[in-house]
């Protein structure tokens, strides 16, 4: 394993680190957009109210990868330089609600939130 080719098993369910290095949250699971390989990953931080569950919605670029060196195998690091209270207000959706995740609007809010280029408009800009 290396951080440039992760599985998707091997970070689901990976907590996420600060770069305090306290725990903010859980990878729950990733959504991929097949039209141009975008993946946005799910996290729960454990801000559920009521009976309704949410997931924020993170770019995979937005992430930190790093191997840490243990003696029987290495160990793998996920960083999002967030506090904890600043994940509580990023772009989320509840568990009940999957379409708004599949917005285009939606997932333009993720980008923006991140301040990062969204894949899905440079693809379609290539296009033309």
């Amino acid at each position: 394993m290396n951080k440039n080719q992760l599985k998707a098993s091997t970070i689901i369910g990976h907590n996420i680190l600060n770069d305090q290095g306290k725990q903010i949250g859980t990878i729950k699971d990733l959504i991929i957009f097949q039209k141009d390989g975008t993946v946005l990953a799910l996290i729960s931080s454990g801000f559920n109210f009521g009976e309704s569950k949410k997931y924020h919605v993170v770019p995979l670029a937005a992430f930190g990868f790093a191997l840490q060196e243990k003696t029987m195998k290495d160990e793998l690091i996920i960083t999002l330089d967030i506090s904890k209270n600043e994940l509580k207000n990023a772009p989320g959706f509840d568990t009940d609600n999957w379409k708004q995740a599949l917005d285009s609007k939606f997932v333009q809010s993720v980008y923006d939130f991140f301040e990062l280029e969204n894949p899905q408009l440079s693809s379609s800009q290539n296009r033309i």
